[in-house]
């Protein structure tokens, strides 16, 4: 809802940094707005948005499509076709985009 209004990384940032202090909530809404208050969302359309289940369904739709292609967790990542799970080391990352760009980059 807050990606609605041009503002979903700096929410994103906000609430993960603070996740430590509202996870155990039973009723978290109030702080999570109290947390993005700073970020300038317009509240009308944040609750709105919240209350009328678009935005669950944006992220069901997405969690139904990582489903559907493989991805068990995050963070995975498709690469060329392949798919790779978990937080890897960037010496991984490396290696298998280098081997790519070795194979697409190959003369003939």
């Amino acid at each position: 809802c807050a990606g609605k209004q041009g503002k979903f990384w700096q929410t994103h940032d906000r609430l993960y940094s603070t996740q430590d202090q509202w996870d155990s909530l039973k009723d978290p809404r109030e702080f999570l707005m109290h947390q993005i208050a700073p970020l300038n969302l317009d509240p009308k359309v944040l609750t709105d948005c919240l209350n009328n289940g678009v935005g669950r369904a944006i992220v069901a739709d997405d969690a139904a499509g990582a489903a559907k292609s493989g991805a068990t967790g995050t963070p995975t990542f498709y690469i060329e076709g392949g798919m790779m799970s978990g937080a890897q080391p960037i010496e991984v990352f490396r290696k298998v985009l280098d081997s790519i760009y070795a194979i697409r980059t190959r003369k003939k």
